[in-house]
């Protein structure tokens, strides 16, 4: 799920409760899936701690894992409410400290930073990694960085010369030119999109490049979203925050079911349509706690079976028949090197299979099924994922390759014939999980293609 918040005329106190409420839903992400030995830490500073003067101040939030005794930082973001930023300089004239952040991207609400450690902890690698992904997708990386212009070499006011702009969804990349050691009051350019941040590269003839963020105010829209957004807003905050201090019992689910719920009870639809209000801020939701949208379609069974899970994986042979399981996990995977053995094994799935044939049966309406339901036998099955393993073979090995390993093994089979069936499921609320055959069709496959 990708969104792109509007923000409208967007106060900085909402500003900063969107950043709180990112920070808040990393939290929650590593509450349900980061391991016993991390922790996430988030915390509060003004940008000149990160190497920037901020005329007006606003606080920048960090997030970081840490290790769970929080001696060590594994991975840190930072987030830069919108604002005019500039680097800060020592009595000599140099840049300091920002040189240790990495840009990432600028979200609806701010500028995001990775703070670089000088060590990288091979141990923590892969939690480093889960964290990182998490951060991307719950600001809408993908989104924020949407490229929607490339300009090259034009002139604007300021006396600057442009070397590249580029303008993505929240942000406008813009690096020029400065002759000689030329200094100008910063200022946003003329012909910018407006509502967007800037940052503003002055690349000098010599000496280091400057960087500055030129803040330009949020387009102002009278529209459902921003009419509704600092009731939202302050509502998931909440909901948020008590989840956040009741971490050891979260669950991503019902906080999701929760929020939904208490916006379609208390968020004003604003003279607007309640359905279209009610269903954008669930999105936005759904992105903060990384859920799907069949998350939202099951929210009312929820309420009546809270402890519901609806199943999304597709439905195979051992959902069918779990008593199957072990004969399916020791037949051999579908390589080629495995066909002699697939073949025999196919070979005796099929006479078992002939003297003990499935049967069609009444079905129980009631718990989803059709009136006749076809129930194939065991024998049935694992011909069926036999035969399937085999086409998989066949499909996708080379043909000169294949008519080799046929020849050395004296292979004499020349095409295998089976049944194949697919499965669904029905869940029937009270009484339990239910699956049935949903298609049965004849596979023929061919071991070697006719010349």
């Amino acid at each position: 799920v990708e969104i792109i918040l509007t923000l409208a005329g967007v106060s900085d106190m909402l500003q900063t409760e969107w950043i709180k409420i990112i920070c808040m839903a990393v939290q929650l992400f590593h509450a349900e899936e980061g391991g016993a030995e991390t922790s996430v830490r988030m915390q509060w500073n003004t940008p000149n701690t990160y190497g920037y003067i901020a005329p007006d101040s606003l606080k920048a939030a960090s997030v970081a894992l840490a290790s769970r005794d929080e001696a060590r930082i594994i991975k840190e973001f930072i987030l830069i409410p919108w604002q005019d930023l500039y680097e800060q300089k020592t009595t000599g004239n140099e840049l300091i400290l920002a040189v240790s952040l990495k840009f990432v991207t600028v979200t609806p609400y701010a500028m995001i930073y990775e703070k670089i450690s000088g060590t990288q902890d091979s141990v923590f690698a892969q939690s480093a990694l889960e964290f990182e992904r998490a951060f991307f997708s719950i600001i809408g990386f993908d989104s924020c960085q949407k490229l929607i212009r490339d300009e090259q070499g034009f002139a604007i006011p300021n006396g600057l010369q442009v070397i590249r702009l580029r303008e993505y969804s929240h942000y406008i990349d813009l690096e020029t030119a400065l002759p000689g050691s030329k200094t100008i009051q910063p200022a946003i350019p003329e012909g910018m999109p407006r509502g967007k941040m800037i940052r503003l590269s002055l690349i000098p003839d010599f000496g280091p490049v400057r960087r500055q963020w030129l803040f330009q105010p949020y387009q102002q829209a009278d529209s459902c979203i921003a009419r509704t957004e600092e009731s939202a807003v302050s509502l998931v905050s909440s909901l948020f925050e008590e989840s956040v201090r009741q971490s050891s019992e979260y669950n991503r689910l019902a906080l999701n079911d929760e929020c939904r719920f208490q916006i379609g009870n208390n968020v004003s639809a604003a003279g607007c349509e309640k359905k279209t209000v009610i269903k954008y801020w669930s999105r936005v939701v759904r992105q903060l706690l990384m859920a799907n949208e069949d998350d939202d379609a099951y929210a009312d069974i929820r309420r009546v079976f809270p402890d519901y899970e609806p199943k999304r994986a597709p439905d195979t042979v051992t959902d069918f028949m779990p008593g199957i399981n072990e004969d399916i996990e020791n037949m051999p995977v579908p390589e080629l090197q495995n066909l002699k053995e697939l073949l025999k094994r196919f070979s005796d799935y099929e006479k078992r299979a002939r003297k003990n044939p499935g049967k069609w049966v009444d079905g129980n309406m009631i718990l989803g099924a059709n009136e006749k339901e076809y129930r194939p036998s065991r024998e049935e099955l694992l011909l069926n994922e036999c035969g399937m393993r085999i086409k998989r073979i066949v499909e996708s090995v080379d043909s000169a390759e294949l008519v080799n390993y046929v020849a050395e093994n004296r292979i004499k089979t020349k095409k295998i014939k089976f049944r194949r069936f697919r499965f669904r499921h029905t869940d029937a609320l009270g009484s339990g999980r239910f699956f049935y055959v949903n298609e049965i069709r004849e596979e023929k496959v061919r071991i070697l293609k006719k010349k």
